[in-house]
Parts: C-alpha cells; structure tokens; sequence
C-alpha cells in the first residue's frame, strides 16, 4: 500500500515547547510577536499559545495579544484564561501541526523557558517555571542560562533553531 503524501501517522511528531515567561509589562508579547515572523522567513512553522490569569481573555478581538500574535504570521493561536485546563497535551490538541510552540506565560506547564526581563529587572522567582534555557533581558544581568539582548531577535531566533536542530533525533546532542 503506498504511503500516504502527509506522511506516516505511526510516527511522532515531534514539536518543540517552550514557554516564554516574565513579570507583567516585560515584554513578553513584543518579543513574541516579532519572534514569529523572524522565525517563518527561515521556514518554522510556529504556533502561539497565550495563557493569561485573567478570568476572561478576549481572543481574536483587534489589538488583544491573540489578534496580535495571529496578525504576527503564527500558523494557529490558542488563548487560555483564567482556569481554564491548561496541559500540552490539550494545547497541542489546539493547534495545527507545526514546528514549534511558543506559550507566552503558562508557568504552571513547566515547559522549558525563555525568561523575558524588562528595564525595571523584575524577575519571577525560577522555581515557578521550567528549566530557563535562555534569559531574553532589557539590561545586561547575570544568569546562569545564556543572555541574548530583549531586541536582539535574529540573535533569539537563531538561538531556537540551534536547540530544536541540536534535539533533532540523529542530531548530535539529540
């Protein structure tokens, strides 16, 4: 029988997760909303997750951060509030097949995280989230992740192809 042009539905997909975490007013949604089409132009397919400790999250309405992040080229957008289930397993249930997740807030998941630092330096404290693969700061600090510049977006970016090419199976350090 031949295979299917979509491909082998016995094999996982594999989606890299990461949450983006920070204080309020950090820069979270900037950063993200820039990462997505810096990311598609070097061909990741990337999906955006918004979790919010609001009890209501107006999604999809002009100028809120879903709008905004599906506006920003992500290839699908789940919003999530206030106590609202919250699992990578029902977010990816959410979201079309891509290449990559990026959950802004979502602390709760313990997925891997990019810690957003705004100029103020309010940091939560580490224990309330994952392991903080890279410290994305406003200002020069100490860490013992990589800090790569707020802005520096190219610099993030590559930074995430580096990571799912390195846990890619096969690939060294996969």
């Amino acid at each position: 029988m031949p295979r299917p042009p979509w491909g082998d539905y016995t094999t996982p997909i594999v989606v890299d997760i990461l949450s983006l975490v920070g204080v309020s007013g950090s820069g979270k949604t900037t950063l993200l909303e820039r990462l997505l089409p810096a990311l598609a132009r070097r061909g990741v397919r990337v999906a955006a997750a918004k979790h919010s400790h609001h009890a209501r999250l107006d999604r999809d309405e002009p100028g809120k951060d879903t709008a905004r992040l599906a506006a920003a080229g992500a290839v699908g957008v789940v919003g999530v509030a206030g106590d609202e289930p919250f699992t990578v397993d029902g977010l990816l249930a959410r979201l079309p097949r891509c290449d990559l997740v990026l959950v802004e807030g979502g602390r709760s998941l313990g997925l891997p995280a990019i810690e957003v630092v705004g100029e103020d330096g309010a940091r939560h404290d580490p224990s309330t989230f994952g392991e903080r693969v890279l410290v994305a700061s406003a200002a020069p600090l100490r860490s013992e992740a990589p800090v790569l510049p707020r802005d520096d977006v190219r610099g993030i970016a590559s930074f995430l192809l580096g990571r799912r090419t390195a846990r890619r199976p096969g690939a060294a350090g996969g």
